[in-house]
């Protein structure tokens, strides 16, 4: 990334993965535990982001919650999500 973007280099960087269906499962969990180290070892987060399924009218989905991922957190560590 840093080859193709040097002006970013530095900069914090997320990898968000939305679910409208609940949690991961245990699984799963495990496995992204251990890609949100990888992350965090290049800079990164990765976050889980839960979100409500959307009723019309809106766009925007509510959160239900936001965790980061990463084996120091076994459940996950609260991140308040800010839009903008």
């Amino acid at each position: 990334m840093h080859e193709l973007y040097p002006e970013l280099r530095g900069q914090p960087w997320k990898i968000f993965i939305d679910t409208y269906v609940g949690a991961p499962p245990a699984e799963c969990w495990e496995r992204l535990s251990a890609l949100g180290d990888l992350i965090r070892d290049l800079g990164g987060d990765l976050i889980v982001h839960e979100m409500a399924i959307p009723e019309p009218p809106e766009t925007v989905p509510p959160t239900i919650r936001a965790r980061r991922v990463g084996r120091q957190w076994p459940e996950g560590e609260a991140v308040i999500m800010q839009l903008g």
